[in-house]
């Protein structure tokens, strides 16, 4: 006697996987409640405002001015661009 398998379940709904990279439009909106953006804010503040968040913002002003200097730089022509 031979067992029928029972039928395959197609799951057709996408889940998610947090291992994963996803997209969507950039005129997507998302909704959060109160808690979830004061939740949200607050992380943000506080990485921000540790040691490591004053270093990098640090590093993004240096870059600022050192991309302004090579701007100028190359503008005046004393910076040139190095050929291979």
């Amino acid at each position: 006697m031979v067992k029928e398998k029972p039928p395959i379940k197609m799951n057709t709904k996408p889940v998610y996987d947090p291992n994963k990279q996803y997209t969507w439009p950039s005129d997507s909106r998302f909704v959060l409640t109160g808690a979830q953006f004061g939740l949200w804010l607050n992380s943000v503040r506080a990485k921000i405002s540790s040691k490591e968040g004053m270093e990098v913002r640090m590093a993004l002003e240096a870059n600022e001015i050192i991309e302004k200097i090579m701007i100028s730089g190359v503008e005046t022509g004393i910076i040139t661009e190095l050929k291979e």
